[in-house]
């Protein structure tokens, strides 16, 4: 099996969100792999605490082919490739994306 992990930052007073195209770290590989080298976090770029921030990525195909992590940074985490999240206090929170793809 074979994870790989991105990460970016959101600042939530009006969230100004700094998720951009994350780096991944390299995993084990694999001839059947599908995890790409990098993603983008996609989210907008400000909202206020309280409404709702949709999160999602830049990856083409099916979402089944990928399990998702998503840590939010502020103690909630979503295994959806898409989804939306409220932020409840201002703050700066590191929000982070592992992918595992189906070959283990």
């Amino acid at each position: 099996m074979t994870t790989r992990s991105f990460s970016g930052a959101i600042a939530v007073a009006w969230i100004s969100l700094l998720l951009a195209a994350c780096g991944g770290s390299s995993g084990s590989g694999g001839s059947n792999a599908v995890l790409p080298a990098s993603v983008t976090i996609v989210a907008p770029q400000t909202a206020e605490v309280g409404g709702t921030v949709h999160f999602g990525t830049d990856l083409p195909g099916p979402a089944d082919a990928l399990s998702y992590q998503w840590d939010f940074g502020d103690a909630t985490q979503s295994t959806s490739s898409q989804v939306d999240h409220i932020y409840a206090s201002s703050g700066r929170y590191s929000v982070s994306l592992a992918l595992r793809d189906q070959s283990g």
